[in-house]
């Protein structure tokens, strides 16, 4: 799920454009150009929005569009992208969640590697 995110002024004030132009195939270098911007702040932005439920609402939205159109001109293809898109979802959504995690995991996995190799200890050494 989502995390509970409130975006900026900013940040409500570009999602429309930036939104607009995902739509279109943009990458970030052309929307950040768009809105006069670096294209790291936009990265930024899109991984602001990527945590709010408006996101995921946009996404379902935007996929029931583009699947519709699929479904129409090759089932087959439509089932291939449909599972790609759920598999991608559960890997951020996974990755997401561990991520905080990492953060008190890595100091402690840390005492259990070998100084000289920086590798995790075998049972014989």
């Amino acid at each position: 799920m989502s995390q509970k995110v409130t975006l900026s002024r900013a940040d409500q004030r570009h999602l429309p454009k930036i939104k607009a132009m995902l739509l279109e195939g943009a990458s970030q270098l052309d929307i950040s150009r768009a809105l006069n911007l670096r294209r790291e702040t936009v990265n930024r932005k899109i991984h602001r929005w990527m945590k709010t439920e408006d996101f995921e609402t946009w996404l379902k939205h935007v996929w029931i569009d583009l699947y519709s159109t699929i479904r129409g001109e090759d089932p087959k293809e439509a089932f291939r992208q449909v599972t790609k898109l759920i598999a991608k979802m559960m890997v951020a959504k996974t990755h997401a969640e561990f991520e905080g995690k990492l953060e008190v995991v890595a100091p402690w996995l840390n005492k259990f590697q070998s100084p000289e190799t920086n590798t995790p200890p075998t049972p014989d050494n």
